[in-house]
């Protein structure tokens, strides 16, 4: 592929031989030739195309580079081309005490930020003090589970431990005054009644936009989802025991893990061969790598980041739910491993709901969720 796109880039009118006729520009405009001298305005003339471990192929040109990916037909010519809006930065190699303050801030913020929130729930003098920066920041890094996609489970359990010891804090209030509300608190306040109120919008809307029947979880074991499905997607990540190196794919648990069908129905759409990107670098492409989607016959269930090559399915398949599919990658627009499940109606996202599941089947972000083998047989 890297030879099709360096002749398409780089050889001028010749280049067009590199082009199959039913190409397909699918980043930026439509026609190819625009798309060309975007590129061209962005980083000057192509120079050369390289393959990077970190960024999959690279366009190198005299002004930057930029991340290009592509597919070729059994020709060697290239049928599809996406190629990044913006340049890559420069690469200038962080100086080592960089780096080390770098990775002491890191930590400090994955161990001490819950732990001095609190030690601060137990400090503050006057009720809005406590209700504001505290509670907020519990509210959302504790609850929004986006955290736990880079967390082990001595990082989740340290977590719980000091909401617990915040929430402990509450008898505090008894006796404290109310005090007078400055910029900060205003803001985190106003902060959080807007989260509050679309929380209680999404709810409403949940009454006009049902799935026809809830999914199966396609998945085993304990895994925590980053959302809770209510705009239509989840994400759900399985944390190491006691951490992750992250420096390969099988240092994270979710990796490999066997991915069943959630419903019955007829695979619609499929997508294989694109490579797992290296944990925190997500290599350019399709944003949902290696995919499969499912027509329910009343909606489309998508399964995103899948590993490569492991789909055991064909376009037009007819599964049944518990069925294998393939397994956990991260492949796409995917920093560490996980599942991606989206569900839509006429290209509208559905809340999601499960079988099983209490709360009328949510998913509540952050809180783990236990699949036992076999479910379908459980049920």
């Amino acid at each position: 592929m890297a030879v099709a796109v360096t002749r398409l880039l780089t050889g001028g009118p010749d280049g067009r031989a590199a082009v199959d006729p039913g190409f397909v520009v699918e980043t930026g405009e439509d026609d190819l030739d625009e798309l060309l001298m975007d590129t061209a305005k962005l980083i000057g003339p192509v120079l050369r195309v390289v393959d990077s471990a970190e960024h999959g192929l690279v366009a190198i040109g005299e002004r930057g580079r930029v991340p290009v990916w592509g597919t070729v037909g059994s020709d060697g010519r290239l049928t599809r081309l996406m190629i990044r809006e913006h340049r890559l930065p420069s690469r200038r190699p962080a100086r080592r005490g960089l780096r080390l303050a770098g990775t002491g801030v890191r930590w400090l913020v994955r161990f001490g930020f819950p732990v001095a929130i609190a030690v601060w729930c137990w400090g503050m003098p006057t009720i809005l003090r406590w209700a504001s920066g505290p509670v907020f920041g519990l509210f959302v890094v504790g609850t929004s589970g986006i955290g736990y996609a880079l967390m082990s489970l001595v990082e989740i359990w340290l977590w719980r431990a000091a909401t617990l010891a915040a929430l402990a804090s509450v008898w505090r209030l008894t006796y404290l005054p109310w005090g007078h509300p400055g910029i900060v608190d205003t803001v985190f306040l106003v902060g959080l009644l807007l989260i509050v109120s679309s929380i209680l919008l999404r709810l409403r809307g949940e009454r006009q936009l049902r799935l026809s029947q809830p999914l199966r979880l396609p998945l085993t074991g304990t895994w925590y989802p980053a959302t809770g499905g209510e705009i239509g997607a989840v994400d759900l990540f399985k944390p190491g025991r006691i951490g992750r190196r992250g420096r390969s794919l099988t240092d994270f648990a979710a990796y490999g893990a066997p991915v069943n069908a959630p419903c019955d129905g007829a695979v619609v759409q499929l997508d294989d061969g694109h490579p797992d990107s290296p944990p925190g670098h997500p290599r350019y492409g399709p944003s949902d790598g290696n995919h499969l989607a499912i027509d329910t016959g009343y909606e489309t269930v998508l399964l995103a980041h899948l590993a490569s090559g492991s789909l055991r399915v064909a376009l037009g398949d007819t599964v049944r739910t518990g069925q294998l599919l393939a397994a956990v990658g991260n492949s796409g627009d995917s920093g560490v491993p996980h599942l991606r499940i989206e569900v839509a109606r006429d290209d509208r996202p559905l809340p999601l709901r499960f079988a099983g599941r209490r709360g009328g089947g949510r998913l509540w972000p952050g809180l783990p969720v236990t699949v036992p083998p076999h479910q379908e047989d459980a049920e």
